[in-house]
Parts: structure tokens; sequence; C-alpha cells
């Protein structure tokens, strides 16, 4: 799913709601970016506000479009309903959407919306070559997710030991298969309508739209693909067929290489190759293709971390290599430079061919085994004589972007003068495991090898601190006891507005209640603020937040949720006389329960002593209706 929305607010919380729904979302906040994303992702369905900027004075939807994979996509417009600005259906008539949803973070709206555009998306079966059902019902040989990266490791060792079988790899709304053969691709199939072999044969102009029905048809009663196109009244050459498949393998089967979301497994075994005899392709090549296309630099410096000191040499089996890993001029040129007196760093950095470029033929070469690293310079000479033998002219670097050194200030001064929890931009309520996740991420933004090819003179006085701060906050965030100690000692600092002193379980528990009543999940919400009131019941606003969610919940009727809702207010009442939520949210409940009067009446009495309660005002226009 590719979300594109320039409120950074609404873009985080409309990503969060679509993960709770179990969609896998990429996310962009300019027009230009999300372009990008979507020629490079490919995604299911694309997510795009109502009022994002135009890219060349034309809608992001209408480019999509205009794409060759964009054509099919469900595209869904969403406004700003929650802030009080939806501009309305007539606005976005030039989007070329599929649907409209006003306010997305109302419970339900933006998730129902999705689901009935894509329930219609066709769901054929692939189609099976002779021999795959009964190869694919075999216990895979390899398997497992592929955000692991095991992918790639599993892609050299088919190469290398020449086996043969099918790649099954599979999304929550899709599934491609690579057909092996003694370590070369033979073979590819998707569900995916975008990626048929019929639809990439139309876009070459051999078969009209029109005729697509018949011709998948007729691959699926069996008829091959020489005698479908000639129904078609279409005639080509063996020859000519061949480099036809062997095209749509080169467009296809880089992009499901370089996959990092699903799940992936191997079947080993022989089928027979049919229409696609003649047609192989080696894999290694495919896979730097689609690494290249898919991967980012960040990805590439992460994965070559751990060899950054070390001196890489050409292997002994680099030569005879060669054929199979489709590198380019400026791919052996980096080659050439590697004879193990040199530091991979420094051949990143300065070496022939771009950062990016090093970075990802270094990676693959290692990975491929085409290439081997010494802890210290091989014979030849010493490290200073080889260098001085074979110099690296050190890359003059380029200025970082002023938006670049804008956003890491402003975003390092927020973690600076945050606390750890802001840091990380996390809640008091995080599971470790997504404290892990945000520390590494945003250690990532700020760590130097993130931009290798920059000069950091001026921010790397800032770089220093916030990674200095990043690691002090998951030092104590991480450690379960630290964790609770260092939330006491926040709350003892700042009350947040708590009539006694705040208890760190309680408030972790009243966190929990409101990231589920978000969820729309109220009966989880009340049980967490309950156990927050086991725990501390002078609280006010514990018993505002539980009566909120028992008048949220559907499970029982209106004027029960009603009468519980008000028994709640009236402890916060008792406690705290003065709360303005508590005097808001009884004058809702009496409003729902069809006394509209005294729901008035209770609010303007509010307002009458303080005139600058906004949420009472709020409420007043919302009930005189």
């Amino acid at each position: 799913m590719l979300l594109a929305e320039s409120h950074g607010p609404t873009l985080h919380h409309v990503a969060e709601l679509l993960t709770q729904a179990g969609y896998e979302v990429e996310t962009a906040l300019d027009p230009a970016e999300a372009l990008e994303r979507f020629l490079r992702l490919r995604p299911d369905a694309v997510v795009v506000g109502a009022d994002l900027p135009e890219l060349e004075k034309v809608p992001l939807s209408v480019k999509i479009r205009a794409t060759r994979w964009g054509s099919a996509v469900p595209i869904l417009a969403i406004d700003r309903g929650h802030l009080g600005k939806a501009r309305g259906v007539k606005a976005i008539l030039d989007f070329k959407a599929n649907g409209y949803v006003p306010d997305p973070l109302k419970p339900g709206e933006l998730a129902g919306k999705l689901q009935a555009l894509l329930a219609p998306l066709p769901e054929h079966d692939l189609l099976e070559p002779p021999g795959a059902s009964q190869l694919l019902a075999n216990p895979a040989a390899a398997a497992g997710e592929l955000k692991t990266m095991n992918l790639p490791t599993l892609v050299r060792q088919l190469h290398r030991g020449a086996r043969s079988g099918i790649l099954v790899l599979s999304r929550s709304l899709g599934v491609r298969r690579l057909f092996i053969l003694k370590g070369r691709l033979v073979r590819f199939d998707s569900n995916r309508t975008m990626e048929w072999l019929t639809h990439h044969l139309k876009d070459q102009g051999l078969f009209s739209a029109e005729q697509l029905p018949h011709a998948w048809a007729a691959l699926k009663r069996g008829r091959s693909l020489g005698s479908t196109l000639s129904e078609l009244g279409v005639t080509l050459p063996d020859a000519s067929l061949a480099v036809k498949l062997a095209e749509y393998l080169v467009e296809m089967a880089p992009g499901a290489l370089s996959a990092r979301e699903g799940r992936y497994a191997f079947h080993e075994g022989e089928f027979p190759a049919g229409d696609w005899e003649g047609v192989e392709l080696a894999l290694p090549a495919l896979m730097l293709a689609g690494a290249r296309d898919h991967f980012t630099l960040r990805t590439f410096v992460k994965l070559l971390q751990p060899l950054l000191t070390k001196f890489p040499a050409r292997s002994a089996t680099f030569a005879a290599d060669l054929p199979a890993l489709g590198l380019s001029a400026t791919d052996l040129k980096v080659a050439m430079q590697l004879n193990g007196r040199l530091r991979l760093r420094d051949l990143v950095v300065h070496g022939r061919g771009t950062v990016r470029e090093s970075s990802g033929l270094l990676w693959f070469l290692s990975l491929m085994g085409s290439v081997t690293f010494a802890d210290s310079p091989l014979p030849g000479g010493t490290e200073a004589e080889a260098t001085l033998a074979e110099p690296l002219v050190a890359r003059r670097k380029k200025s970082l972007p002023e938006g670049t050194v804008h956003e890491l200030r402003e975003a390092g001064l927020k973690i600076l003068t945050g606390s750890y929890f802001n840091a990380l931009g996390i809640s008091i309520a995080a599971a470790p495991k997504l404290t892990e996740m945000a520390f590494q991420e945003t250690s990532i933004r700020f760590h130097p090898d993130s931009y290798p090819e920059f000069d950091l003179a001026t921010v790397q006085g800032l770089l220093d601190a916030v990674l200095e701060k990043l690691t002090a906050s998951y030092r104590i965030l991480s450690d379960e006891e630290k964790r609770k100690a260092y939330l006491q000692h926040l709350l003892s600092r700042h009350a947040f507005g708590r009539q006694g002193q705040p208890q760190a379980e309680a408030e972790i528990l009243l966190c929990q209640g409101d990231e589920a009543l978000k969820r729309g999940d109220c009966s989880t919400a009340v049980f967490a603020y309950e156990a927050a009131i086991a725990l501390n019941a002078k609280e006010p606003e514990y018993f505002n937040r539980l009566a909120w969610a028992s008048f949220q919940a559907t499970v029982t009727s209106v004027d029960e949720r009603v009468k519980t809702a008000q028994r709640h207010l009236k402890r916060a009442l008792a406690l705290q006389p003065a709360s303005e939520r508590a005097q808001v949210i009884f004058a809702i409940t009496e409003n729902e329960n069809g006394q509209a009067a005294a729901a008035r009446k209770r609010l303007l009495q509010l307002l009458e002593k303080n005139p600058q309660f906004d949420l009472a005002r709020a409420a007043l226009r919302k009930v005189g209706r």
C-alpha cells in the first residue's frame, strides 16, 4: 500500500491505521517521492491526500494512471474531515480515484472503503505448467520471511549448486513464482493482473486490450503460447517469441528477487520448460538489477558496515563468475581496484563509480563469493606503498543539501531537548521490540555512514550529540525496570495536570487504553482504564477516559452506555468539579440520550465561568445543531 499525504501527523495516523488493518504501508510526504516509490514498488493500492500538491500542475493520481502499472491500480482519495477541512468529493473529480473518504481517522471508514475496493480484484489462478502442482505439493527445501534478507543467499546457493525448482514469493495480495532450471531462471508467473504475461505481450503491441480475455482463457486451457498468438492473428518465429519471453523475465524477475515483504519458499525438483524452452537467464544478474532498483543506499551501507575496515580482493572464481554476474563497464572498473591492498571504506567513498554503485556492487560481489576480505593488506607492499602505487584520488564531497541540513537540525533539536521517549518517537507503552526498531531506524538517519558522499562539517557536532542521546535513550528504555524508574522521574517533574502523585504503571495503562481507543477497540480501552484506576483511584482524568470509552462501546444500548459513562463522570467531577473534559463528555452523553436542552445548559454554564474553554465551545456548536 502506498500512502501519499503532505500533512505529517495525518500521514502518521493513517499509516498506523492501515498497518493495524493488515496492510504493508510505504509512505511519502510529497508527490515526486510518491511517484518514484509507486514505479519502484508497484503497490497493490494507493491512498492519496485530497490536498496533496500537484506534480507539474497534474494531480499525483493522474500521473499514476498514466503509467503502465497505474492503469488498473485502485486509488483512494482521503480528505481532512478530522481537522474540519474536508473539501468534498467535488474537489477530487479530476483525480481519477476509485473512492473518497472525507475523514480517514473515523473508525472503520478507511479500512472498510479499501476492503470494498480491493475485494473485486480478479483472483485468477496462476498458469500451471505440467508437473508444477506435484512439485509444489512437496515440502519446501527452504522457506522464510523476506525481510530477513535470506533470499539473496538462497539465490546464490541455487546458482552455485545449479539447482532446479520453483521459488514462490507470496504477499497478502499476490503470489509470484520463479521457475529455476539448473540454477537459471526459465519462467515466471504471477496472479497480480498487472504482472501477467498477456499484459506484457499486449503492451508490446502483439494484440489489443480487447483480446486479453481470449488470450488468458486459451493459456488456461493449456494451449501453447505460439498457438494462442496464432489465434489472435499474430505470427512470430520461435526465436522472436523467445526474445519476448526473455524481455518479460528481465522486467519482472528483478523486482520479485528484491522484495522485502512477505514470505518465500523453494520447492526443489525439475519440470518441463514447455513454451519457455530456450529461455534462460542468470539469477545473479537479475538479483543485482533488482537490488539496485529497490534497495536504498542506507541498506547497502548497513550490510557492508562490518566490512568497511577490511581489504577486499577478487576471489579465485571471479573470472569464471563474470558471465553470470551481469556487470556493467563501470562495475568492472570498480572490480579491477579490488586488489586486497585498499580498504573497503576508501573504495566506496573515493573509488571509481558513485557511492551507491560501488556499495551495491561490493555487497553483491561479497554475497556471491566473488570477492574475499582480509583484515590487513595482502602481500605486495605496505599499505602506504600500495596507496602510492595505485592512488585513490579523494573525491570532493558534495555539500549536504540545505533542505536535509534543515531537517536534521529540526529533528535533532527535538531529540536533544525532549525526553528519551520523544527521542525514539515511541509512547510510554511501546513494546520492547518497537523500542529496538525505533532506535535502529532513528540511529541510521543520524549516522554519518548514511551520508558517505557529503561533507558533514556543518552538522557533525549535531550528529554526534544526537547519536549519544539516542544510545542513552535505548539503554534506559530497553530495560523494563530502568524504563519505569525513568518514567516515574518524568512524572515527578511534570505532573501532566494530574491531581495527585502520578504512578508510572498507571500512566502506561492509560497510554495503552488511548492506543486501543484510536484503533476502535473500546473493550480493550475500558479494561486498561479500569486497571489504571485500580492503581490510582484519585485521578479524575482516568475516569474521564473510562467514561468516554464506555460511551463509545457499541455492545450495549445507548441508554446503558450513557448511564455507565455518566456514573464514571460523576466520580471524576467529585475529584475535580471544574474539569472541562468531564463536563463536555457529560453534555455529549446527554445530547446522545435526547437531552439536548440539558446538554446546552451545562455547556453554557461552563463557558460562562470559563470563556477560554475551547473544547466546551466546540461541543456547544455540535450540540446546537
